[in-house]
């Protein structure tokens, strides 16, 4: 019986970073992926009143995506042990979401006009985030990692938020343009080429996001 169950929808979007780490870790889990409808009589059950969460033996629960996270990274040694590390963790996923957030937003908004002007200007000012990012990657050095020099949680987030988001701008009719950033790129396939974690990505249910 799996000591994990992940609970949210049928995308990866929030939950998805969840289940790389456990896959990473080679923890078995049961990837619950609820309908639409059946939320409103999940949602009282849940820590936060909201999705995704976490259900370990016992009964415990825990919400928030990146609390989760930093509690799963912890049992499959990707937090580091170094106070400062573990910080500089914690910013590269608070950044890297700074840039996912505006996306999600755009992404259901219903006012098709709207859409096109705010996605206009998030494309805009894509190239921005994405040359200081790469300036973060090489300030760690060549080793393609984000922190320090072994594999940590945030790697995988990034990983996952930058795919996400190349999705998301692809069925826009752009691309994000991660080739033009060979570091940026080469974290990509570094996390994608990890075995537990490309067992994972080939099994999982397909998703656009």
């Amino acid at each position: 019986m799996p000591q994990y169950k992940v609970t949210y929808f049928d995308a990866k979007w929030l939950a998805e970073p969840i289940r790389l780490i456990l896959s990473y870790g080679g923890l078995e889990f049961e990837d619950i992926r609820m309908k639409r409808e059946e939320w409103p009589s999940i949602k009282p059950n849940t820590p936060c009143g909201q999705a995704p969460f976490l259900e370990i033996e016992g009964g415990k629960k825990l919400g928030q995506s990146k609390a989760i996270c930093r509690y799963l990274a912890k049992q499959t040694g990707l937090l580091p042990e170094c106070a400062w590390d573990a910080a500089r963790c914690d910013m590269m996923v608070d950044y890297v979401d700074d840039f996912r957030s505006p996306l999600g937003q755009i992404h259901f908004e219903a006012d098709e006009e709207v859409k096109k002007v705010k996605f206009a200007k998030y494309m805009e000012d894509a190239p921005k985030f994405l040359d200081n990012f790469e300036k973060l990657l090489k300030e760690n050095g060549s080793n393609g990692l984000l922190v320090g020099d072994k594999l940590t949680w945030a790697d995988i987030y990034v990983y996952h938020v930058l795919t996400l988001i190349e999705a998301v701008v692809k069925k826009m009719g752009q691309s994000l343009g991660c080739d033009k950033y060979p570091l940026s790129l080469a974290l990509i396939k570094k996390v994608e080429a990890i075995p537990s974690i490309a067992a994972w990505i080939e099994k999982r249910p397909k998703t656009d996001f």
